[in-house]
């Protein structure tokens, strides 16, 4: 669990994979839907790699060429890091 509150970066790319349930979603999709299509397209990356961090390596997942998607620990976990950023 993370020791401090979410970035309002990293709460929205967690809001964005955590809506997605279990589906590989794209840097381009993650990046639109989370409001940083106005940024470098690798902005995604340090942000998913933040969350690795912060979360455990266990929480997010690569799919080769597609994107990412949460697992099902890193469900639980973002659940309850979103809550404790509220």
């Amino acid at each position: 669990m993370p020791s401090s509150p979410l970035s309002p970066t990293e709460e929205a790319v967690l809001r964005t994979l955590l809506s997605a349930e279990g589906r590989v979603m794209s840097r381009a999709t993650i990046a639109r839907d989370s409001g940083l299509g106005h940024l470098s397209a690798r902005r995604t990356d340090s942000v998913i790699a933040t969350l690795r961090v912060r979360l455990g390596e266990d929480s997010v997942v690569t799919i080769r060429q597609r994107g990412w998607m949460l697992t099902a620990v890193g469900t639980v976990r973002a659940r309850e890091a979103l809550s404790w950023s509220v």
